[in-house]
């Protein structure tokens, strides 16, 4: 299951939350709801109402702005950089280390 990001879209706002979600054809990430999966890139935009407990069960949801954006994983294998905690620790869809994304933030 591949590993995705959402951040809010409020400037300023500091709310991020790396997450896993099953993904579609395209790889988009897909949400269920009570109309079974959903896009998660459009559901929020499109059927905010029914999209809010979902996302808010996912923690994918600032409790202060509403949804958040939400980005893929962008993992670069570099052997030459030890994963730490920068790397499990994370909250932003950047990776460049020995894990190749598979820890990136694992620790959140």
């Amino acid at each position: 299951m591949p590993r995705f990001f959402a951040r809010c879209f409020a400037t300023g706002c500091r709310t991020r939350k790396p997450f896993m979600a099953f993904t579609d054809s395209a790889g988009r990430p897909q949400i269920r709801t009570e109309n079974g999966l959903e896009d998660l890139y459009n559901a929020w935009a499109f059927r905010p109402d029914g999209i809010e407990a979902p996302m808010r069960r996912r923690g994918i949801w600032c409790d202060a702005h509403g949804p958040m954006k939400v980005q893929p994983l962008n993992a670069k294998y570099n052997p030459d950089v030890t994963c730490d905690g920068r790397c499990t620790s994370a909250v932003g869809p950047d990776c460049e280390c020995s894990c190749g994304g598979d820890m990136h933030g694992s620790a959140r």
